[in-house]
């Protein structure tokens, strides 16, 4: 009997951990190191930015519906690290700021940290500073793995730009201080598009006939809220002046990632951030955003430190329980053994 009492413990830890596993991760993304050549998603400065209405689709569901499929209204990240939503939230925990209160309702066409008020208030701490979110690295909730950024996009259009296009820019930089007013003098910045130095505001680009490239020179990331796709629903390009992706040889279509206010549209991820934030050299994390070109519903951003990427293999349940079950069968057999 000492055998099958010690199987079935065992068999009990092994259900709990494969439950434990599954309900640790929230989303499953590709592989950074291969994606861009995979066309799973997109290099802008240091990031990787994945469409996730592109992963779901590819996977066999639908824009909103899938394994990449992200909640993102209120409600929904109301437990996670958030760093933007139309209605700001206070801190989501010790040493982490509270949320931007980010424009809806088209009451204005830019949005930067550098000037707009935290929302619910601040959660003043060591190191934190004026004109950016932040966050002490500590408090995170990282545990070794990644810091992947959802973005929910949720424009209804005529900003300017192409169909309900927008001008996304963002740098990260991470900080250590040996006393509340002392930090490294040149920090580790990383950063969503094409300059170091946050764009002018003030100076937009041309929004006629404007692409990613013509846009480069400013500082901006160029955020289609269309994607071409082949019939073979790989991602092929970005629709032309007038929003149409048949000019692709006539069997691109195209699939929104502008999805509303239910559901993130992308997740941005940069290993060689990770590598730094899990590094243990740095303190606190500071976060500088800006937009142009918003017409519409408010953006979302807020972290997910639970996504694995790339995927960790995990037995399914059932798998467990089987190997349980065979595992039992075989201490049963045993003492039978024994008895005869």
């Amino acid at each position: 009997m000492k055998t099958l009492s010690r199987v079935v413990i065992n068999l009990s830890a092994m259900v709990a951990l494969s439950m434990a596993a599954e309900q640790s991760f929230a989303t499953t993304l590709p592989d950074t190191s291969t994606c861009v050549a995979d066309h799973t998603c997109l290099q802008f400065g240091d990031f990787k930015v994945f469409s996730l209405a592109l992963l779901n689709l590819q996977a066999g569901g639908t824009a909103t519906s899938g394994p990449y499929a992200v909640k993102d209204s209120p409600g929904s990240i109301l437990n996670n690290v958030v760093i933007g939503q139309g209605n700001g939230q206070s801190g989501a925990g010790s040493g982490i700021d509270g949320a931007y209160n980010v424009p809806s309702a088209n009451t204005t066409s830019t949005f930067t940290t550098a000037t707009t008020a935290l929302g619910g208030g601040t959660n003043a701490f060591t190191g934190d500073t004026p004109g950016s979110w932040n966050a002490t690295i500590g408090n995170l909730g990282l545990n070794g793995g990644p810091l992947v950024v959802y973005f929910g996009y949720n424009e209804t259009g005529g900003s300017g730009l192409l169909n309900s296009d927008l001008l996304v820019w963002a740098q990260v930089s991470l900080y250590n201080y040996t006393s509340p007013s002392s930090f490294t003098v040149d920090p580790t910045q990383y950063t969503l598009g094409y300059t170091t130095a946050a764009p002018s505001l003030t100076t937009l680009p041309d929004p006629v006939g404007a692409t990613a490239t013509s846009v480069a020179a400013y500082g901006w990331v160029y955020i289609h809220s269309t994607i071409c796709l082949d019939s073979s629903k790989q991602f092929v390009g970005f629709p032309d002046a007038n929003g149409s992706c048949a000019y692709l040889g006539g069997t691109a279509t195209g699939i929104q990632n502008n999805l509303g206010n239910n559901a993130a549209a992308f997740a941005i991820d940069s290993p060689g951030l990770d590598t730094a934030l899990n590094s243990g050299l740095w303190n606190v994390m500071k976060v500088s955003w800006e937009m142009a070109y918003l017409n519409g519903g408010a953006e979302t951003a807020f972290i997910e430190t639970t996504t694995t990427i790339p995927p960790v293999n995990v037995p399914e349940p059932m798998t467990i329980a089987l190997l349980g079950i065979g595992l039992l069968g075989l201490g049963i057999s045993r003492r039978r053994t024994r008895s005869n």
